[in-house]
């Protein structure tokens, strides 16, 4: 619980820091107009691939973007 708080996420005995994914995520709701974010990391639509839905990808940034 107190790795959740602060944006750690744990995993095979490894804790992952979430705080930019989370910010990006934020910016891209809170966004109402346009919306400019550069990224060489933004991954695409996996998590909308049937085969992979059970494989724990959480990466919502391209499916926050996508309309």
């Amino acid at each position: 619980k107190e790795a959740t708080s602060k944006n750690l996420v744990c995993g095979k005995n490894v804790l992952i820091d979430m705080s930019i994914h989370t910010a990006y995520v934020k910016a891209i709701r809170a966004a109402q107009h346009f919306l400019y974010i550069e990224n060489q990391y933004f991954i695409g639509s996996s998590y909308n691939w049937s085969q992979y839905k059970d494989l724990g990808a959480n990466n919502l940034i391209p499916m926050e973007i996508a309309p």
